[in-house]
């Protein structure tokens, strides 16, 4: 374990998904097996892990996700710890949606492995929403199945109603005092003003476009300061269709809030002022940063220097070695067969290399 994360073997991945089961000092957790990862991490105050991926299958025509497709074709593993929050990036197309929508539990992998951690629920803010045209904006957003979710709904129908029953006025606010559910009312009533979000009893499928998106993210992050502590809270362009006030104030309110957040945004300075980690998909491999936009673009430029500097030794000696085949020696040693193997190798290294594409966000 390093500054929190665990050291993985050069073959990507040692261990049992989800019960991680070495730890480089051999310690032992009562369930048997070295190093679990919840146990140590409770016993050393190490965050734990909320979610893991691995993907290391070679049957890519079993695939059917492209972003798994591309996840599965090299072995690869990467995960997230708890309170982490995370960009993903990656070429439009790649299946950055698809890949999230896979670790949500909405959509499944044709391969590969998704474990989330038991005391984690998972919360998702997608692209297009699934609310009933026919409820009205509180049913859709307070549509969880708890306690504290009901007593402030019929709180705020109450005063919305401008009734005259005292008496049931006290019994709801004697209700909100036993679940201690004031603190979720008045954060209910920030986000929602916040987002511009009014008139509660308008039926949803009256709404604009922008209306139901502000209205969906105003669902999600509700639901997510509900699990607070134990939420992974999954983004799919979360600015959308709001205004600079707005993203302003989500950038400060998802920067406090105590969650694991992994998004995709296209905004560079929303990036920044958010998240604390990059993950990048790029040419079938998962590469980390622990910086900001710049440090990527920084990191990723070096890499690609280093790809393009290793491409061209490549290129000199295919083409030393290709002048060599075409020769087409009589004599077949065991040295010559060797060298052929090696020339096919290396033939295949040139002609796999793909042009570089950037991956830029908007300023």
């Amino acid at each position: 374990v390093v500054d929190g994360k665990l050291v993985y073997g050069s073959d990507g991945f040692a261990g049992e998904i989800g019960h991680t089961t070495y730890d480089h000092n051999g310690r032992q957790c009562g369930c048997g097996k070295k190093g679990c990862l919840e146990t140590y991490a409770s016993a050393t105050g190490i965050k734990r892990t909320v979610l893991e991926l691995l993907a290391n299958s070679n049957d890519e025509s079993s695939l059917r996700n492209s972003c798994f497709k591309e996840l599965d074709s090299k072995k690869i593993y990467t995960a997230a710890l708890e309170g982490d929050k995370i960009a993903l990036v990656a070429r439009n197309g790649s299946g950055k949606s698809t890949l999230m929508k896979i670790i949500a539990g909405l959509d499944t992998a044709d391969s590969g492995t998704v474990w989330v951690h038991k005391d984690i629920n998972t919360v998702m803010l997608q692209q297009d929403n699934d609310f009933d045209g026919n409820k009205t904006i509180w049913d859709n957003v307070l549509r969880l199945d708890n306690p504290v979710v009901k007593v402030v709904k019929a709180y705020e129908q109450f005063l919305e109603e401008e009734s005259e029953d005292h008496d049931h006025l006290g019994e709801l606010m004697a209700e909100l005092d036993d679940l201690n559910a004031w603190s979720f009312e008045s954060d209910l009533k920030q986000i929602l003003g916040k987002l511009n979000i009014h008139h509660l009893n308008e039926k949803v499928g009256n709404l604009s476009g922008g209306q139901k998106k502000r209205v969906a993210l105003a669902q999600a992050l509700i639901e997510a300061y509900l699990y607070e502590g134990r939420c992974l809270l999954i983004m799919d362009e979360p600015t959308n269709h709001l205004d600079v006030s707005m993203i302003e104030w989500l950038e400060e309110y998802l920067s406090a809030a105590k969650i694991t957040l992994l998004l995709v945004t296209h905004d560079r300075y929303f990036l920044d002022a958010v998240c604390n980690e990059i993950i990048e998909i790029d040419e079938e491999k998962v590469f980390v940063y622990k910086g900001d936009y710049d440090y990527f673009l920084e990191q990723k430029s070096m890499r690609q220097d280093a790809q393009a500097s290793e491409l061209q030794k490549d290129k000199n000696i295919f083409r030393k070695e290709l002048e060599w085949m075409r020769k087409q020696p009589k004599a077949r040693t065991t040295k010559s067969k060797s060298r052929q193997d090696a020339f096919a190798d290396i033939e295949e290294r040139v002609g796999q290399r793909k042009e570089e594409t950037d991956i830029s966000l908007q300023v």
